[in-house]
């Protein structure tokens, strides 16, 4: 598959129309990556692909949505993710079942809670989007 890609600490592949969320989801993971390394002494070593559905269509055998991790060959297609041999696979849309299993959980906040976060500047709807 041919998807453009964004070189870094965690190199990225992404599907054409989610560049924006590409490059958030990268840079949140390379911060993530760098506390563990500091912290714990943990090398992370991961590729990203953030894919719109019909590039998740072709290489997933999961719903589109569904957040993965990948070694070696995809489960639908021969295609072979470069060194690491890790991946973690995206969806290019906030959207599908995990998103909408975070917004339900929104309704189960006490409006104290719900209050505390618009304090700190932190929508809810901000959790269910990484």
């Amino acid at each position: 598959m041919n998807l453009p890609f964004l070189p870094g600490k965690i190199n990225t592949w992404y599907s054409a129309g989610v560049e924006k969320r590409a490059t958030e989801l990268k840079g949140f993971l390379e911060r993530a990556s760098k506390l563990f390394e500091d912290s714990l002494k943990v090398k992370i070593d991961l590729t990203m692909a953030v894919l719109a559905p019909k590039e998740w269509e072709v290489l997933m055998d999961k719903p589109y949505g569904l957040p993965t991790m990948r070694r070696g060959t995809c489960k639908r297609s021969n295609e072979k993710f470069p060194k690491p041999l890790y991946a973690a696979i995206l969806p290019g849309a906030v959207d599908g079942p995990v998103y909408d299993g975070w917004m339900q959980l929104k309704y189960s906040l006490s409006p104290a809670t719900i209050q505390k976060l618009k304090k700190e500047g932190i929508a809810f709807e901000q959790g269910g989007k990484y």
